[in-house]
């Protein structure tokens, strides 16, 4: 993990603790509503909205999961 990140997320999360809880309740939300996309019976008939889709997603679920490992390496 990188340890700037690590620095970063620490500063905020001790002086802007409402914001960042702000923010990571905001990225949950929207990776839950491009999951619920899937459902969309013309998302998923279109590959190129399809594969837009899956690119959100996982950019999505790549930053919450480097937010959580850097807030787990805090302590």
């Amino acid at each position: 993990m990188d340890p700037e990140l690590v620095r970063a997320i620490k500063l905020l999360k001790e002086t802007q603790p409402d914001a960042w809880r702000v923010f990571k309740n905001f990225l949950g939300g929207e990776r839950d509503q491009s999951l619920m996309d899937f459902t969309n019976y013309e998302t998923i008939q279109n590959p190129q909205l399809l594969a837009n889709l899956s690119g959100m997603i996982g950019q999505t679920d790549r930053i919450v999961r480097v937010i959580f490992e850097a807030e787990e390496s805090n302590g």
